[in-house]
């Protein structure tokens, strides 16, 4: 999440880990072994420090909000980054549940 620029500094990895994002994640995916809770961890941690960018001014420019999301869109889709290890690390996950992967389309 440091590459990305979603923590930058060390006062906001600082609180980035004061919401335990572990702790989430084993609840969220207790039935998971290590591997798939790593992937939780990371998931919980990427979208909530994601998501709470858009609480603040970003959040109400729609040509900034439309720049971020390109942005995205292009670090998602270009290996390697999480989203790759998610599609590939969730297989199970997915078949287990009848969902579909997710795809570029």
């Amino acid at each position: 999440m440091r590459r990305t620029g979603l923590l930058a500094g060390e006062t906001t990895v600082e609180h980035y880990r004061s919401w335990h994002p572990e702790d989430v994640a084993a609840r969220w995916f207790h039935a998971c072994g290590s591997p798939d809770l790593d992937l939780g961890c990371s998931f919980v941690g990427w979208f909530c420090t994601f998501d709470d960018q858009f609480d603040s001014t970003l959040g109400h420019d729609p040509q900034a909000v439309e720049a971020h999301i390109a942005t995205l869109h292009e670090l998602l889709y270009s290996p390697p980054l999480c989203f790759l290890r998610s599609c590939n690390g969730t297989a199970g996950l997915r078949a287990r549940h009848g969902c579909s992967p997710l795809s570029k389309g």
